[in-house]
């Protein structure tokens, strides 16, 4: 049987009684650790908790799962996810590929960012377009089809939400995404994207510093944000948006 559970946002203390007890049943313990990044010591911890090895998957391990899945044939395997087991694509394929070869698939859903930033915001998540991922350009790719969609997303009065890109063990700063935001519009855009422009920005969301500040462009041109970080950008918010953004955002200063 292989397992994916889900760790919420919170670290070990947001698993739920029902995946408590899971993991203490489980044979061998993975940690997927490259979609996300998780409270420090969390590998530490869920040793401690469950007395026994836990070990942290790279991303080939994830996609290139043939181990996994022979294990998960014999014995009781559990892989902790960061987040919600099944928001992105890469968990999906896994339990697609361990199906295939009959192994039992449990999935155990937790919270995720994708719905946690607009309930932390206030904004309400029926205008909340799909998310978009921003990726770390270099010098033969700086992807066209983020500004297209954000564009889309302001012509359709659709909030974005953007999840920066992770190298391993660092997140994209909040100015990096705002500098290549900005430098999309200058080569791609039709003035979408103005440093006047209002933008929300997502820190560590779940986590003892987490941060939620609000501003235009301009502002947050020399914000770093925290370890893990996202975007949104609110379209045509109601008056009901607009007083809660104005009450659960910090407002940084021009």
């Amino acid at each position: 049987m292989l397992n994916l559970i889900g760790m919420g946002i919170r670290g070990v203390h947001s698993l739920t009684l029902q995946e408590d007890e899971i993991l203490k049943r489980s044979q061998k313990i993975y940690f997927e650790a490259y979609t996300s990044i998780a409270p420090e010591n969390t590998i530490n911890d869920l040793e401690s908790r469950y007395s026994k090895p836990v070990k942290p998957l790279t991303r080939s391990e994830v996609e290139n799962p043939e181990k996994i899945i022979k294990e998960s044939l014999e014995e009781t395997v559990s892989l902790i996810i960061v987040g919600d087991p099944l928001t992105a694509t890469t968990h999906n394929q896994l339990r697609f590929e361990a199906e295939k070869y009959g192994v039992v698939v449990k999935c155990y859903e937790n919270a995720s960012i994708i719905t946690a930033a607009f309930g932390y915001t206030g904004l309400f998540t029926y205008k909340m377009a799909p998310p978009i991922s921003l990726p770390f350009p270099h010098e033969k790719f700086f992807p066209r089809s983020v500004y297209d969609k954000i564009s889309k997303n302001i012509e359709n009065r659709m909030h974005s939400l953007i999840l920066l890109d992770l190298n391993p063990g660092r997140g994209m700063k909040v100015s990096e995404a705002v500098k290549y935001l900005l430098e999309m519009e200058k080569n791609f855009g039709n003035g979408l994207l103005t440093e006047f422009r209002e933008l929300i920005a997502i820190s560590d969301l779940g986590h003892m510093d987490e941060k939620i500040v609000s501003g235009s462009f301009g502002s947050m041109i020399s914000y770093n944000g925290g370890r893990i970080n996202c975007l949104i950008i609110p379209e045509s918010p109601t008056e009901d948006e607009v007083r809660f953004l104005s009450t659960f955002c910090k407002r940084l200063p021009i």
